[in-house]
């Protein structure tokens, strides 16, 4: 499976207040999530930096070496995410992505030149150029140095390009996979996304119905009628994202504001370009 996760033991799940304690939906998907890629596992962190917080923290109890967070959170990224990733980019775009470095000082340069112009259309210019890869990046901003994650479908293949090398925490590399590339079939990341929302709202169904049996206890508030219309809900949403299908992006534009942007980065004498 691409995408896994283990729920935290309902009694091990931390309440959110101090006067009354609370809990939700989105905090009753605490655990672990982590993506399996090839050889390699994607937020998993690496064992030099597990082994600096078990120096640091000595009285903590071992727990999976995965991302701890509200497994609700990457699958609502992910589904935010599919109409633009199921687009499929045009091979020569994506050409210009594999040199990451001059990739990004294009972007860079054509940053400055907007910062600098007194053209409010230069901005326009940048997200035409630029937008469709931002969009393409998991964005996992809630993390401390967050893994760079690619994802994009070309032609009738999906790929998942993961480059970590950099990612130095304190002098010890953050996550156990460095860098690599897996492909497939676009059919078959689709599956892996049904398999990923049809086990989380399984294992949500259950917990649910523990939670309104009253096994937390009246210590933790609770509402029990939203919870159950939530799930119902959350339930629904991976069959609409698929359902309004790819986002089909203007590439003919893409490439005119590149062109554009170039041209004018040229002009202001950019180092490099």
């Amino acid at each position: 499976m691409l995408f896994n996760f283990i729920l935290r033991p309902l009694e091990e799940v931390q309440p959110w207040g101090d006067d009354k304690p609370k809990l939700h939906w989105f905090g009753l998907t605490d655990g672990w999530c982590w993506w399996n890629v090839g050889s390699q596992q994607l937020f998993r962190y690496s064992q030099a930096q597990i082994d600096r917080w078990a120096a640091e923290y000595p009285t903590l109890t071992a727990e999976p070496s995965y991302v701890d967070y509200p497994v609700v959170r990457p699958w609502e990224d992910l589904l935010d995410r599919l109409r633009c990733v199921l687009d499929p980019v045009p091979d020569d775009l994506i050409e210009r992505t594999h040199d990451a470095a001059k990739w990004q000082h294009l972007q860079d340069a054509a940053f400055a030149w907007a910062d600098k112009s007194k053209d409010n259309r230069a901005w326009d210019l940048h997200t035409e150029a630029f937008y469709w890869w931002a969009n393409r990046r998991w964005d996992a901003g809630y993390l401390r140095c967050p893994p760079n994650i690619e994802l994009w479908t070309q032609g009738d293949t999906f790929h998942i390009r993961w480059d970590n090398r950099d990612l130095i925490d304190d002098g010890v590399p953050v996550w156990e996979a460095t860098a690599g590339e897996v492909i497939m079939p676009v059919a078959e990341f689709v599956e892996e996304c049904k398999s990923f929302n049809d086990r989380l709202m399984a294992a949500m169904a259950e917990r649910v119905e523990a939670v309104t049996s009253g096994v937390l206890g009246p210590d933790i508030e609770i509402d029990l009628v939203y919870l159950a219309r939530e799930q119902s809900d959350r339930a629904t949403w991976m069959e609409n994202a698929l359902t309004l299908g790819q986002l089909k992006e203007d590439w003919e534009e893409v490439r005119k504001a590149l062109a554009t942007l170039e041209q004018m980065c040229y002009n202001n004498g950019v180092e490099g370009l």
